[in-house]
């Protein structure tokens, strides 16, 4: 009972003040051509009373500053309106207590517009912390500087905010240089892209903020989920080392990068290393055409083609289909239908295609890599017999021209070799 009582007398005392400062301002004011304002004064009192011109209560407010805050301010809690200037002049108070700053920011709708303004680092925080200061890259760049080229905790709040980030993604950073020819924005910008307490939703805001292409990164600092984003918003280079970089710290988004400069990376392909994987990925993207992906497959080696089913099968399927609009070099075309694992039909039907160029010994090598029982072909002493179907009647009558055989029966289904072939 004596801690409430003496709580009320303590809140008691507060309201007296209150009340005081009220009497002597309307009374004050009695005396001018301006007449009380009470919506004024309890939601903007410092503001009001400052320009008050009763120079006493000014002079008392200013002298007792940390009791004013506390016992009426805070008490206040409709004062949510200072006035931009006055509300300055309060923060930048060296003699009120920070502690009271915090509170008074918290209740405080006012937006700082300018954080350089503000001289206190602390109290700077505070407005990032609280989103009390105007959401532009201006501010954020300030201090950024003013924290040694870091982002601050209550910054990266600030930047975390949804409505912040918005505002800020709709306005592009310069590209201004300061006297060392140094872009101001530049160092923020790289912090930014590499800050991992930075949000997904915000992250990808900001990206369409960054003026600057790169290329390179600190790959510790930024997941393969980030990546794709920075090339989604063009932040890498489309050039040889942007490329490199990717391929070495992030398999598989280097042909990302490829996909939003096909053309580009054509001319240099000479320069680019691509295995089989990177290849496989170039004929499975969505975002390249078909015939597009045919010129990576003549640019790049065969080994690479061939070194990969997937990549194999492509070809082979395309070419198949429209030998014209998907051409591929003869020496690709005898690797593919030498290719253990594609499907057999389809490698007798590219043979088909291109028997002309092809000499006995190379037909001979291809047969045995068809395994049974067309491998018993390539065998003089053998007869194997071919199961008849309209490609198989073709096959054997192009054997029969080349002389690979003599005959092929449509009784038994067998194949005959020359008495001289049997001899040998």
């Amino acid at each position: 009972m004596k801690l409430e009582k003496k709580m009320m007398n303590k809140q008691n005392r507060w309201l007296d003040l209150a009340q005081e400062l009220q009497f002597l301002a309307q009374g004050g004011l009695a005396y001018t051509k301006d007449k009380f304002d009470q919506e004024s004064f309890n939601s903007k009192n410092y503001s009001y009373l400052k320009n008050s011109g009763l120079n006493n209560i000014v002079e008392y407010i200013e002298e007792e500053i940390n009791t004013y805050v506390e016992k009426i301010l805070l008490e206040l809690k409709g004062n949510t309106r200072e006035e931009l200037e006055e509300y300055t002049i309060l923060l930048n108070n060296s003699k009120l207590n920070i502690k009271l700053k915090d509170k008074l920011i918290q209740q405080i709708e006012t937006i700082v517009d300018d954080i350089s303004t503000i001289t206190g680092l602390d109290e700077a925080h505070l407005l990032f912390q609280y989103s009390k200061v105007r959401p532009t890259w201006e501010n954020v760049q300030t201090m950024f500087a003013n924290d040694e080229d870091s982002l601050s905790s209550s910054v990266i709040t600030f930047l975390n905010q949804e409505n912040n980030a918005i505002v800020l993604s709709k306005n592009r950073m310069t590209t201004t240089a300061n006297e060392n020819g140094v872009g101001i924005y530049s160092k923020l910008c790289k912090a930014l892209i590499h800050e991992k307490s930075i949000n997904d939703e915000s992250y990808k805001l900001f990206l369409s903020s960054i003026p600057w292409c790169y290329n390179s990164f600190d790959s510790s600092s930024i997941s393969h989920e980030r990546m794709k984003l920075l090339i989604e918003s063009n932040k890498i280079n489309k050039v040889v080392a942007g490329y490199d970089f990717l391929r070495q710290n992030y398999k598989g988004l280097n042909v990302q990068l490829i996909a939003k400069a096909p053309d580009k990376f054509i001319e240099v392909l000479d320069q680019l290393k691509v295995d089989t994987s990177d290849m496989e990925k170039i004929i499975t993207s969505s975002q390249l055409s078909i015939e597009m992906k045919f010129r990576f497959v003549n640019a790049v080696d065969e080994d690479v083609i061939i070194g990969s089913i997937c990549n194999s099968k492509f070809v082979l399927e395309n070419v198949l289909k429209n030998s014209n609009k998907y051409y591929i070099r003869e020496s690709l075309q005898i690797q593919l239908i030498h290719r253990v694992g594609l499907p057999v039909t389809d490698r007798i039907k590219l043979f088909l295609q291109i028997h002309n160029s092809i000499d006995n010994d190379t037909i001979k090598t291809f047969l045995i890599s068809l395994g049974n029982p067309y491998d018993e072909i390539a065998n003089p002493k053998k007869s194997p017999k071919i199961k008849r179907n309209s490609l198989n009647s073709v096959f054997m009558n192009i054997l029969i021209q080349k002389g690979i055989i003599t005959s092929y029966s449509e009784k038994t289904n067998q194949v005959y070799h020359s008495k001289k072939d049997i001899e040998r």
